[in-house]
């Protein structure tokens, strides 16, 4: 016989259960969801702090550089005979690590300035090749020399053809892949610009050396200054950039083209949607849109795709919007954006590696392209729940604008291109540790669900078992009544 003591405790006990199950299964998600943005708000103290300031992942960067061939022909009054002819040499493979330095917290923690120390450390192991590969390629700094004067008066543009032959300038190049990269070398022109007074040219060179890296190793400065939204007060900002070197706009490109928006780059907004994610890349001094391509996989774990499609690299032929992305005047075929101003006003150009996704103009005017949408692409893929980044190659090409300056002797009579110097990809994949813990991560919402449904169908259970009695209980009083009636 079950006494009232224990109806009362089956019955609460199993309201409770069914109560409670029910309402944390309506509400899981977005108490998941509130727990989670909690952690991933960057604070001194926060679960996510540590990943950002010491980068765990491995990152590493690659160089591949087009070695011209022909450079004696580029004068040839033939175009099949001077189009410049190239075999890629690489990759050129450097592990990177990453560090932050914090120069402070702002209103309240929900900002936060830092700059960046990146540290390259060279991968025989992984590269085909050796730094001390010599790479034939174009005379970049004597190029850049007669842009940035292009509008110089006649006088000084002679001073410097007559510089130029002195010094016994030529159109080529040769220097080690160590040189290209991060050493750097030097350069005549270079020292002839350091002795110009301050404000003779219309930039700075803060180089005494030219190196595509050079300076950049172990710099905690070469990047700029960030300033970065952190999630705190409004998660829907968590990691993108409010200044880049204390502006938003940047003075690099006009209008609404300068506008510092987007990722920083190591963290994106939870749940991303299918639709298109931002990043601010500092190589280019601008923010990149990459539309969401597909659904992917990484290494079991479900994430979204989100690439640099046809039209990352449009000219403001195909759309008028980027007209404020052509600081140079230039307007190239689509697939090549001018980063002229972003690069000490050299005429540089940056498309996808070997033209990929570019007007078949480029190259066409070259040989030695072989666009390859499996190795050239540029694509991050994120955690569909978190946000966190998975996997991510980002290629690009840098070509330097090459025509003709009939000012200068060894510059003239050169033909039209958009010249193909060397490509770089940075690619990063979570190791095991991270990625176990993400796994782990997308399994609480559905253990959450189990385990609240357990409870309530338990607490159902209890129920259905108090009614039972209940109702056996009711029947056997009245059965008793019914006899006492009989009886009297």
């Amino acid at each position: 016989m079950v006494s009232k003591c224990q109806f009362g405790t089956l019955a609460g006990v199993g309201g409770f259960l069914t109560l409670a199950g029910v309402v944390f299964l309506a509400c899981w998600s977005a108490l998941f969801d509130f727990v989670l943005n909690k952690q991933l708000v960057l604070s001194p103290t926060s679960y996510s702090f540590d990943l950002w300031a010491d980068v765990p992942i491995p990152v590493y960067l690659e160089f591949n550089f087009f070695n011209w061939t022909n450079p004696d022909d580029i004068l040839d009054p033939d175009p099949d005979v001077r189009r410049p002819k190239f075999v890629e040499l690489g990759p050129y493979v450097f592990k990177e690590f990453r560090k932050k330095v914090v120069l402070g917290w702002h209103e309240n923690n929900e900002t936060v300035t830092f700059l960046q120390n990146r540290t390259w450390h060279f991968e025989p192991g992984l590269s085909r090749g050796s730094l001390d590969d010599v790479v034939t390629t174009l005379n970049v700094p004597a190029i850049a020399a007669a842009f940035v004067i292009r509008d110089y008066p006649t006088l000084v543009k002679g001073a410097l053809n007559a510089a130029m032959i002195l010094l016994q300038t030529n159109i080529r190049v040769d220097r080690k892949v160590r040189e290209f990269t991060f050493e750097g070398y030097e350069d005549p022109l270079l020292d002839l610009a350091a002795f110009l007074p301050d404000g003779f040219l219309p930039v700075t060179i803060p180089f005494d050396k030219f190196g595509w890296f050079y300076t950049r190793n172990m710099s905690a400065t070469y990047d700029g200054i960030f300033n970065m939204w952190t999630g705190k007060g409004n998660i829907q900002r968590f990691g993108q950039m409010a200044e880049w070197n204390y502006e938003n706009p940047t003075s690099t490109y006009k209008s609404y083209c300068g506008w510092v928006n987007g990722s920083a780059g190591e963290f994106f907004l939870p749940k991303p949607n299918k639709e298109s994610i931002s990043l601010f890349s500092t190589d280019i001094c601008r923010t990149l849109k990459m539309p969401f391509k597909e659904e992917v996989e990484v290494d079991g774990i479900k994430g979204y795709r989100y690439w640099g499609d046809e039209y990352i690299f449009d000219n403001l032929t195909r759309n008028p919007d980027n007209w404020c992305f052509s600081p140079s005047g230039e307007n190239p075929p689509h697939g090549a954006i001018d980063v002229s101003t972003c690069k000490w006003n050299t005429p540089a150009f940056v498309s996808f590696p070997h033209f990929f996704n570019a007007d078949p103009s480029y190259r066409e005017a070259v040989e030695g392209m072989n666009p390859d949408p499996k190795v050239h692409q540029l694509y991050v893929d994120l955690d569909q729940r978190s946000g966190i980044p998975l996997q991510v190659e980002a290629s690009m090409q840098i070509n330097m604008l090459m025509q003709s300056y009939p000012e200068y002797e060894i510059l003239r009579n050169l033909p039209k291109l958009y010249f193909p110097l060397f490509w770089f990809k940075e690619r990063a994949r979570i190791d095991d540790d991270i990625g176990s813990k993400i796994r782990l991560l997308n399994r609480v919402p559905g253990a959450g669900y189990v385990m609240f449904a357990t409870m309530a169908c338990i607490g159902a259970a209890l129920l259905a078992i108090f009614a039972y009695y209940y109702i056996d209980f009711r029947r056997q009083r009245r059965s008793e009544a019914d006899l006492k009636l009989v009886g009297t």
